[in-house]
């Protein structure tokens, strides 16, 4: 099959190319992708291969490709009902019930509010990125202990940190015992590679900004003595999931489906590159935000996260302490896959058992979105303030609800209720795209990391001692006590 975009060379561009059979991989292609525009053929190849490619559709051969004609026609279709949706969301914002808020562009722009003289239909910012120039390789790469190689069968997979395990009738205890005084682990999150490019005018679309700031903070880990044990990255590790299409006027908007996904592939590939590059004896652990799987995410935006990070959700014991990690974007909204979120929810409850009975010396949880922001018992009605992107970000007096940051009530009071059972020590997340620790009555912390990425400033947040600056978070950890402080790069 040919790489995408594939090289002029792949194709024949010869006075007499009408009289040569087209490559099969070409229409392999085609069959692929449903769209003739991504391979590189003369004009005569096209109408020749659009004529095979309808022939089959006909014979019922290829019922998932469409002539070019009724593909363009059903886009157009699809396009003129995003923008009737997108219309009515923006500018009449719907009050839609928590958890229920339906595709992730909905989502999205249900939480954002604008100037009143803001004209939500004005899309004149807004820049279309150019395939050619974002993507550069398809060609598939394994990485030793990362990824799909180190997130395996619910937990984590690394030289450094060695699970327990039964050898000869007789169980090696690995790093569920304490060996060491103390160690540290890093917080980062939404290092979201293409959130700038969403809402800043750029003549060339790209996420160079958010690659540099995941390599100032891959340098810096590296370079801290004694090195932290693991790293988590606590979700949005990119930013271009296909269901935020819907999403407040940006180029999102005027892209297809498959596009945001070819896009999104790249992020990917772009963002393990930069990782791969942490400090081999450093184990990463890597979270799925809401832009990674969806606001609703689903089975297969969840297999889309998998097929590139490995397991969405997996627990690993470190120095005596017990690390559970979450994809809580289910938590969120758990209506496009049900049943994957009792599954986990079973499976949390089990690990948190499991972590008492073996008397694990501390428990800590990592997700991506928020429990709370301010308090435990908080909902909506007690959340009003709103968070405000850089002056230049997105259309001017663009800001987003805060209770779009955390989870429903009703969908945290259970989960919460286990974590005081066990005595969770702290939870740590990001999604709030700025600092802020609160704690819950019973005295488990709840720390919110700022990005490596766009930072957000809240109006109604209380003052703190850590600025609102891209950076990461480095705990450290005792015996039966820990301390964390936020590093700015």
């Amino acid at each position: 099959m040919a790489s995408f975009p594939p090289s002029r060379s792949d194709t024949d561009t010869s006075s007499d190319s009408a009289k040569k059979e087209i490559p099969i991989r070409h229409l392999e292609r085609v069959k692929s992708t449903r769209h003739l525009e991504t391979v590189l053929l003369t004009e005569d190849e096209k109408e020749r291969l659009l004529k095979i490619v309808t022939e089959e559709y006909e014979k019922g051969l290829i019922g998932s490709v469409k002539p070019e004609k009724a593909q363009i026609e059903d886009e157009e279709k699809e396009r003129e009902t995003q923008e009737e949706e997108t219309k009515d969301v923006v500018c009449r914002r719907p009050t839609l019930p928590r958890g229920r808020l339906g595709s992730s562009g909905r989502a999205f722009a249900n939480s954002c509010v604008f100037s009143p003289d803001y004209d939500c239909q004005d899309c004149s910012y807004v820049r279309k990125p150019r395939l050619q120039s974002i993507i550069q390789s398809t060609h598939f790469k394994t990485y030793k202990h990362r990824f799909r190689s180190a997130q395996v069968n619910r937990t984590l997979h690394h030289p450094a940190l060695y699970q327990p395990k039964m050898r000869n009738e007789k169980k090696d205890l690995g790093e569920q015992k304490k060996t060491r005084e103390k160690h540290s682990f890093v917080i980062c999150a939404d290092t979201q590679f293409g959130i700038l490019m969403d809402g800043i005018p750029m003549k060339e679309p790209n996420w160079d900004t958010e690659v540099d700031l995941s390599r100032r903070a891959v340098e810096k880990i590296n370079a801290m003595k004694p090195k932290p044990l693991f790293v988590c990255v606590c979700g949005d590790l990119v930013d271009t999931e296909s269901s935020f299409s819907s999403a407040t006027a940006s180029w999102k908007k005027i892209m297809r489906k498959w596009e945001h996904e070819v896009i999104m592939d790249q992020q990917n590939r772009d963002w393990k590159k930069v990782w791969a590059q942490l400090d081999p004896s450093i184990a990463l652990v890597c979270l799925c935000g809401n832009h990674d799987v969806g606001n609703r995410p689903t089975e297969a935006s969840i297999d889309v996260f998998r097929e590139s990070f490995g397991d969405e959700y997996l627990s690993f014991w470190a120095n005596g302490t017990y690390n559970i990690c979450i994809n809580n974007v289910l938590f969120f909204d758990p209506t496009g896959a049900p049943k994957m979120f009792e599954e986990q929810l079973d499976w949390l409850q089990d690990r948190l058992e499991y972590a008492t009975k073996e008397k694990a010396k501390q428990i800590f949880v990592f997700g991506h979105y928020p429990w709370f922001l301010y308090h435990e018992d908080e909902d909506d009605d007690r959340v009003l303030s709103t968070s405000s992107p850089p002056v230049g970000w997105g259309a001017p007096g663009a800001a987003f609800k805060d209770s779009y940051f955390n989870i429903p009530l009703e969908n945290r009071k259970f989960v919460l209720s286990l974590f005081r059972k066990h005595n969770v020590k702290a939870c740590f997340s990001g999604h709030f795209h700025q600092n802020l620790v609160s704690k819950t009555s019973w005295g488990m912390d709840m720390i919110i990391t700022g990005p490596l990425s766009l930072v957000l400033k809240s109006n109604g947040k209380p003052k703190s001692t850590e600025p609102d600056l891209n950076g990461m978070r480095v705990v450290e950890v005792g015996d039966m006590d820990y301390t964390h402080r936020f590093v700015p790069l």
